[in-house]
């Protein structure tokens, strides 16, 4: 009976232990903590670093489980490969309309450490684009990827569940964060927008209107 479900104990431990971690890592003590031995505008790029090495060990150890759910032939599987495209497409371009890529894995704060200026505002309203709908489409579509498999097995379906929910979590954390450090303002945003996935109703309403990703002229 061990055997038969190995997989599922050694994903579910490999996905708890990335998770653990990344809550971990990202808490003011742990940060605090890099502070007193590394300048704070390292603290991205070291992460980062870390997380990648973290993924390239946690592939290495993941175990398949044997069952396919599902597998895509014909249009339907060059459907889901552009659908997935799209999906990561979209992640690093939603970034122009929250801060950067480069910012997110702590490559901007490395040059303006380098060449004493001042960095981005990490957290800003913006209200034009995908962020007139979502407050965190890079999360949306960080979720997608993992739902646009062709072949979707056991092992993907639960890694897909998991990191779903590891993304919603994380995104309530962040808009949490949102609302402490821009307060009134996060807080009125908040009210016009959804948390990561859209009003579809809204999107075509402004589609038919002409005002599908335009500014907001109010809160």
């Amino acid at each position: 009976m061990i055997d038969m479900y190995r997989w599922l104990l050694i994903d579910t431990f490999i996905m708890l232990v990335y998770g653990l971690q990344h809550s971990l890592l990202t808490t003011k003590t742990a940060v605090a903590a890099f502070e007193k031995v590394l300048p704070l505008q390292l603290w991205n790029i070291c992460y980062s670093l870390m997380s990648i090495i973290l993924l390239v060990v946690a592939f290495s150890f993941w175990q398949s489980s044997g069952v396919v759910i599902y597998r895509l032939e014909g249009m339907s599987y060059y459907a889901a490969i552009g659908g997935m495209g799209a999906a990561l497409f979209g992640f690093f371009y939603c970034f122009k309309y929250t801060t950067s890529f480069a910012q997110w894995i702590g490559v901007a704060q490395v040059k303006s450490m380098l060449t004493k200026s001042k960095p981005a505002e990490y957290y800003r309203v913006r209200k034009n684009g995908p962020k007139k709908y979502v407050r965190f489409p890079h999360h949306t579509c960080l979720a997608l990827i993992f739902w646009s498999q062709p072949v979707m097995t056991l092992d993907t379906l639960w890694l897909a569940i998991f990191a779903t929910l590891y993304t919603y979590l994380g995104t309530v954390h962040q808009d949490s964060r949102g609302r402490r450090i821009l307060g009134d303002e996060w807080i009125n945003y908040s009210k016009t927008t959804n948390l990561m996935f859209p009003n579809p109703i809204r999107i075509l309403r402004d589609i038919f209107n002409g005002s599908f990703g335009k500014e907001m002229t109010s809160s």
